[in-house]
């Protein structure tokens, strides 16, 4: 299993859950990120989002998108909702998460 793979699947497994130090993902650009304090969410409604991590304390957030998991900085939890309530994940992500909110 690739690490990319391994990460994802792991995104999955903790939806909806706090998760524990010992969960790691791999994210572009950052390498393995502990997901410690993150409020994870699964998507099965986006063909190009499939889970968000938020971490509210740091506004950071951590998405799957495109099998990709990237990391967003700056991003405060009423932009997170309105994210996972938006008609379209996918053109949400491309005209005010992506633009804005890459921390590269």
């Amino acid at each position: 299993m690739t690490p990319l793979i391994a990460s994802i699947l792991l995104m999955f497994a903790t939806a909806n859950q706090p998760a524990a130090a010992a969960e790691l993902v791999l994210v572009d650009g950052l390498g393995p990120t502990s997901l410690r304090g993150f409020d994870c969410t699964a998507i099965a409604r986006s063909a190009l989002v499939s889970s968000v991590c938020h971490d509210p304390s740091r506004d950071f957030a951590i998405a799957v998108v495109g099998g990709r998991a990237r990391a967003y900085c700056d991003v405060p939890k009423p932009l997170v909702d309105a994210w996972l309530a938006a008609p379209s994940m996918g053109r949400f992500h491309a005209e005010r998460i992506e633009p804005a909110h890459r921390c590269d």
